[in-house]
């Protein structure tokens, strides 16, 4: 049998470090617990970040699908228009011979496609289109001017009319053959390589 006071003081003593031990294990506990919440976080944040980049891939991709979808349809309404200069020698949209007013449709597709153009393309489609317009204008002119040659019989206006018809038509079959050219770089859906996500101009 042991001493009454060594048996307390050691089943104290006893006592204490069980309970010294057991706060901290409850301390580690805590701690594992809030690391394991920690990592559970950290991949909740890398799951929520995928999801929103993967939002942002599509509303890029869906804004690059509407800008294309409008400039196919300025690019269509100047192959149209060019098109028709080309191949009937006529402007749309403008009264030719016998008061006729021609391919009224093609005429206003094509003002629209040049309203619009200067807020879907850069520069230099912009001033493409203006040549375009410009040369057009010039044609129409001397078409009118051909017109007043033969009506009035002057033979030497009718002449220099038609040759300046001729002219003007060869620049607009030059500015035709590079219709592919100018707007091909606007018309790509796919962003560049080392942009990735970046919207085309």
């Amino acid at each position: 049998m042991c001493d009454v006071l060594w048996c307390y003081t050691t089943a104290e003593g006893a006592a204490t470090v069980w309970a010294a031990l057991i706060a901290l294990l409850g301390g580690l506990l805590a701690l594992l617990g809030a690391w394991l919440i920690g990592i559970r976080q950290i991949k909740i944040q890398h799951l929520q970040t995928r999801i929103a980049n993967g939002m942002f891939a599509i509303e890029q991709t869906r804004l690059k699908a509407e800008l294309y979808d409008r400039r196919v349809q300025v690019y269509a309404a100047t192959k149209a228009f060019l098109d028709t200069i080309i191949t009937r020698g006529v402007v749309p949209g403008h009264t030719h011979e016998q008061g006729v007013t021609l391919d009224e449709d093609i005429y206003r597709q094509f003002m629209d496609a040049s309203s619009a153009a200067q807020f879907l393309f850069d520069d230099d489609v912009v001033e493409y289109l203006q040549q375009v317009w410009t040369l057009a204008m010039s044609l129409h002119s001397a078409a009118m001017q051909q017109t007043a040659g033969e009506r009035t019989e002057n033979s030497e206006l009718k002449s220099d009319a038609i040759t300046r018809q001729w002219q003007i038509r060869d620049r607009l079959v030059e500015l035709g053959l590079k219709l592919g050219e100018v707007f091909g770089p606007h018309m790509r859906l796919a962003p560049a390589a080392s942009e990735p996500g970046h919207i085309d101009d």
